[in-house]
Protein backbone atom coordinates (compact mmCIF):
# COMPACT_ATOMS: atom_id res chain seq x y z
CA UNK A 1 0.00 0.00 0.00
CA UNK A 2 2.62 2.10 0.77
CA UNK A 3 3.95 1.31 -2.63
CA UNK A 4 1.52 2.24 -4.35
CA UNK A 5 0.52 5.57 -2.60
CA UNK A 6 3.89 6.53 -3.62
CA UNK A 7 3.36 6.01 -7.64
CA UNK A 8 0.31 7.46 -7.66
CA UNK A 9 1.62 10.47 -6.16
CA UNK A 10 3.77 10.31 -8.69
CA UNK A 11 1.05 9.97 -11.77
CA UNK A 12 -0.38 12.92 -10.57
CA UNK A 13 2.90 14.67 -10.81
CA UNK A 14 3.07 13.98 -14.09
CA UNK A 15 0.02 16.39 -15.33
CA UNK A 16 1.61 18.85 -14.11
CA UNK A 17 3.71 19.30 -17.16
CA UNK A 18 6.69 21.60 -16.79
CA UNK A 19 5.96 22.38 -13.32
CA UNK A 20 6.54 18.87 -13.02
CA UNK A 21 9.86 19.14 -11.93
CA UNK A 22 8.65 21.59 -8.73
CA UNK A 23 6.48 19.40 -7.36
CA UNK A 24 8.10 16.42 -4.76
CA UNK A 25 6.82 13.38 -3.63
CA UNK A 26 7.27 12.66 0.44
CA UNK A 27 7.30 9.54 2.24
CA UNK A 28 5.28 10.44 5.42
CA UNK A 29 5.80 8.76 8.84
CA UNK A 30 3.91 9.75 12.39
CA UNK A 31 4.85 8.87 15.84
CA UNK A 32 3.68 4.91 16.87
CA UNK A 33 0.97 6.57 19.30
CA UNK A 34 -0.92 9.72 20.37
CA UNK A 35 1.25 12.66 19.21
CA UNK A 36 -0.51 15.02 21.58
CA UNK A 37 0.55 12.67 24.68
CA UNK A 38 4.59 11.76 24.81
CA UNK A 39 4.11 9.80 27.66
CA UNK A 40 3.34 7.42 24.75
CA UNK A 41 6.29 7.90 22.77
CA UNK A 42 8.78 5.15 22.02
CA UNK A 43 12.11 4.37 23.29
CA UNK A 44 15.35 5.13 20.95
CA UNK A 45 15.57 1.55 19.92
CA UNK A 46 11.78 0.85 19.94
CA UNK A 47 11.03 3.77 17.39
CA UNK A 48 13.63 2.47 15.05
CA UNK A 49 12.50 -1.17 15.06
CA UNK A 50 8.56 -0.59 14.84
CA UNK A 51 9.38 2.35 11.94
CA UNK A 52 12.28 1.24 10.20
CA UNK A 53 9.84 -1.23 8.19
CA UNK A 54 7.38 1.57 6.91
CA UNK A 55 10.60 4.16 5.91
CA UNK A 56 11.79 0.93 3.81
CA UNK A 57 9.04 0.60 2.20
CA UNK A 58 8.42 4.07 1.47
CA UNK A 59 12.20 4.38 0.27
CA UNK A 60 11.61 1.52 -2.08
CA UNK A 61 9.79 3.22 -4.33
CA UNK A 62 11.73 6.21 -4.65
CA UNK A 63 10.48 9.15 -2.88
CA UNK A 64 12.42 12.26 -3.31
CA UNK A 65 12.43 12.97 0.50
CA UNK A 66 11.34 11.51 3.87
CA UNK A 67 9.02 13.09 6.77
CA UNK A 68 8.70 12.35 10.10
CA UNK A 69 5.72 14.77 11.37
CA UNK A 70 4.35 16.06 14.38
CA UNK A 71 6.57 14.23 16.78
CA UNK A 72 6.51 14.79 20.27
CA UNK A 73 9.58 13.21 21.64
CA UNK A 74 13.10 13.37 21.16
CA UNK A 75 13.69 9.70 21.44
CA UNK A 76 11.45 8.50 18.98
CA UNK A 77 12.36 11.10 16.66
CA UNK A 78 15.87 10.33 16.91
CA UNK A 79 15.15 6.38 16.23
CA UNK A 80 12.93 7.78 13.24
CA UNK A 81 15.79 9.63 12.20
CA UNK A 82 18.64 7.12 12.26
CA UNK A 83 16.01 4.47 10.11
CA UNK A 84 15.94 7.13 7.35
CA UNK A 85 19.69 8.32 7.62
CA UNK A 86 19.66 4.70 6.46
CA UNK A 87 18.23 4.90 3.49
CA UNK A 88 19.82 7.53 1.74
CA UNK A 89 17.18 9.76 0.97
CA UNK A 90 16.67 12.77 2.28
CA UNK A 91 14.56 13.68 5.20
CA UNK A 92 13.42 16.27 7.35
CA UNK A 93 11.71 16.19 11.07
CA UNK A 94 8.91 17.90 12.65
CA UNK A 95 8.29 17.97 15.81
CA UNK A 96 4.94 19.32 17.09
CA UNK A 97 5.64 21.77 20.37
CA UNK A 98 3.57 23.32 23.15
CA UNK A 99 2.51 27.29 23.70
CA UNK A 100 5.90 28.10 24.89
CA UNK A 101 7.88 26.95 22.17
CA UNK A 102 9.17 23.80 23.41
CA UNK A 103 8.77 20.23 22.49
CA UNK A 104 5.61 18.51 23.51
CA UNK A 105 7.88 16.05 25.85
CA UNK A 106 9.73 18.69 27.36
CA UNK A 107 12.52 19.07 25.42
CA UNK A 108 13.85 22.49 24.03
CA UNK A 109 13.92 22.31 20.07
CA UNK A 110 18.01 23.19 20.73
CA UNK A 111 18.30 20.00 22.18
CA UNK A 112 16.73 17.90 20.01
CA UNK A 113 18.69 19.50 17.07
CA UNK A 114 21.61 19.30 18.63
CA UNK A 115 21.37 15.48 19.83
CA UNK A 116 19.69 14.07 16.16
CA UNK A 117 22.55 16.23 14.41
CA UNK A 118 25.03 13.88 16.25
CA UNK A 119 23.64 10.70 16.49
CA UNK A 120 23.27 10.37 12.37
CA UNK A 121 25.69 10.08 10.19
CA UNK A 122 23.67 11.40 7.77
CA UNK A 123 21.45 14.71 9.55
CA UNK A 124 18.19 15.58 8.20
CA UNK A 125 18.14 17.89 5.27
CA UNK A 126 16.60 20.29 8.50
CA UNK A 127 13.64 20.51 10.60
CA UNK A 128 10.04 21.23 11.02
CA UNK A 129 7.07 22.37 13.37
CA UNK A 130 3.72 21.27 12.58
CA UNK A 131 0.45 21.15 14.54
CA UNK A 132 1.14 24.66 16.38
CA UNK A 133 0.68 28.03 16.21
CA UNK A 134 3.50 30.04 14.59
CA UNK A 135 3.96 32.34 17.16
CA UNK A 136 4.23 29.18 19.85
CA UNK A 137 7.57 29.05 18.94
CA UNK A 138 8.70 32.43 20.02
CA UNK A 139 11.53 32.33 17.31
CA UNK A 140 13.19 35.57 18.20
CA UNK A 141 14.15 33.20 22.07
CA UNK A 142 15.24 30.58 19.79
CA UNK A 143 19.23 30.50 19.12
CA UNK A 144 20.92 30.64 15.95
CA UNK A 145 21.38 26.78 15.81
CA UNK A 146 17.91 26.31 16.03
CA UNK A 147 16.57 28.90 13.30
CA UNK A 148 19.39 28.34 11.13
CA UNK A 149 18.31 24.41 10.56
CA UNK A 150 14.46 25.34 10.98
CA UNK A 151 13.11 24.73 7.40
CA UNK A 152 9.59 24.88 7.21
CA UNK A 153 6.38 25.58 9.37
CA UNK A 154 3.16 23.64 9.37
CA UNK A 155 0.80 25.94 11.62
CA UNK A 156 -2.26 25.72 13.05
CA UNK A 157 -5.38 27.61 12.79
CA UNK A 158 -5.82 28.28 16.28
CA UNK A 159 -3.50 29.56 19.13
CA UNK A 160 -5.02 27.64 21.70
CA UNK A 161 -3.25 24.40 23.59
CA UNK A 162 -3.15 21.19 22.61
CA UNK A 163 -5.42 19.98 25.39
CA UNK A 164 -8.17 22.63 24.51
CA UNK A 165 -8.29 21.60 20.33
CA UNK A 166 -8.20 18.35 21.19
CA UNK A 167 -11.75 16.25 20.92
CA UNK A 168 -13.26 20.24 19.87
CA UNK A 169 -16.79 19.51 18.90
CA UNK A 170 -15.81 22.91 16.53
CA UNK A 171 -13.48 24.25 14.81
CA UNK A 172 -11.12 26.84 16.22
CA UNK A 173 -9.50 29.84 14.35
CA UNK A 174 -7.67 33.16 14.86
CA UNK A 175 -7.89 35.65 12.00
CA UNK A 176 -6.31 34.71 9.17
CA UNK A 177 -4.34 37.65 8.62
CA UNK A 178 -2.64 37.37 12.05
CA UNK A 179 -1.73 33.94 11.13
CA UNK A 180 -1.05 34.81 7.87
CA UNK A 181 1.40 37.98 8.90
CA UNK A 182 2.94 35.61 11.92
CA UNK A 183 4.34 32.81 8.72
CA UNK A 184 5.27 35.73 6.75
CA UNK A 185 7.44 37.06 9.52
CA UNK A 186 9.11 33.62 9.45
CA UNK A 187 10.22 33.46 6.20
CA UNK A 188 11.21 36.96 6.10
CA UNK A 189 12.86 37.26 9.52
CA UNK A 190 14.40 33.91 9.77
CA UNK A 191 14.07 32.28 6.34
CA UNK A 192 11.72 29.78 6.98
CA UNK A 193 10.83 28.49 3.19
CA UNK A 194 8.12 25.69 3.68
CA UNK A 195 4.69 27.12 5.24
CA UNK A 196 1.44 25.58 4.98
CA UNK A 197 -1.40 24.75 6.88
CA UNK A 198 -2.12 22.59 9.78
CA UNK A 199 -5.14 22.10 11.46
CA UNK A 200 -8.08 24.61 10.99
CA UNK A 201 -6.32 26.18 8.13
CA UNK A 202 -7.54 26.00 4.19
CA UNK A 203 -7.29 27.71 1.24
CA UNK A 204 -7.79 31.04 2.63
CA UNK A 205 -5.15 30.70 4.60
CA UNK A 206 -2.61 29.85 2.10
CA UNK A 207 -3.83 32.36 -0.22
CA UNK A 208 -3.06 34.99 2.44
CA UNK A 209 0.49 33.96 2.37
CA UNK A 210 0.88 34.00 -1.89
CA UNK A 211 -0.77 37.18 -1.65
CA UNK A 212 1.19 39.14 1.12
CA UNK A 213 4.39 37.74 0.98
CA UNK A 214 5.76 39.80 -1.27
CA UNK A 215 4.19 42.97 -0.08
Amino acid sequence: MNKDAVNFMKQLRTRWLSWEENILVAGLIGCKNDCYKPVEGLSLQKAYDFHSWQIEKLAEPGVDFLLAATIPTLPEATGMALSMAKTGIPYVISFVINREGAILGRNSPERCVDEIDAACGKPPLGYMINCAYPSSLNAHKQPTSVMSRLIGFQANASALDHADLDGSATIQVEEISDWGDEMIKLNRSYGVKILGGCCGTGARHLQYIVDNINT
